[in-house]
């Protein structure tokens, strides 16, 4: 028994529904991995536009694009001492928006943590993997050292970048 035993009963209970919604199960788990994204993507968008001052961030960016003008413009007129002082500048400002995407990590890494744990022992998905064809998706074409078949994981990665970046930009936060 693992310390996230206790929650893999009420994950198989809420997410059941949306793994099973078709009659085609290589489909229905792919719904459901693709739900699964949208959750996490909305809780960590929620704790980012929590924790993080979105004023702060933009200003942040605008400040970094800024000095990469200037750095820019101070390497076409070959001015060494300006370049490195607007670098510094720059890797100040950097520092503290990594500082600021840091720091919703602190309320939403165990949540995701269960999440995947969970996935990765969802008996359904891992009996279909295991007995089926050893992936979930094919893809019409080749990944350098994967190929072209994916896992629950390999999908999951797939469906977080489009919905991860569709709901920052529904509620307009800034990473």
């Amino acid at each position: 028994m693992s310390l996230f035993d206790p929650f893999f009963g009420i994950f198989d209970t809420i997410f059941y529904p949306f793994f099973n919604l078709l009659p085609d199960p290589r489909v229905s788990y792919m719904v459901g991995i693709f739900f699964v994204s949208i959750i996490i993507a909305l809780i960590t968008t929620v704790a980012t536009a929590k924790v993080v001052d979105q004023g702060e961030m933009k200003a942040n960016k605008a400040t970094l694009k800024d000095f990469q003008e200037k750095i820019n413009v101070a390497r076409e007129k070959g001015d060494e001492k300006k370049m490195k002082k607007f670098t510094n500048e720059m890797m100040s400002v950097q520092s503290e928006v990594m500082k600021g995407s840091f720091k919703p990590l602190m309320y939403t890494m165990l949540p995701i943590i269960i999440v995947f744990r969970w996935l990765n022992h969802y008996w359904e998905l891992q009996t279909f993997i295991t007995n089926g064809s050893n992936y979930l998706i094919s893809l019409p074409f080749s990944l350098p050292k994967y190929g072209t078949e994916l896992g629950w994981l390999g999908w999951y990665i797939i469906c977080s970048f489009m919905t991860s970046t569709a709901i920052r930009k529904i509620f307009k936060v800034q990473m």
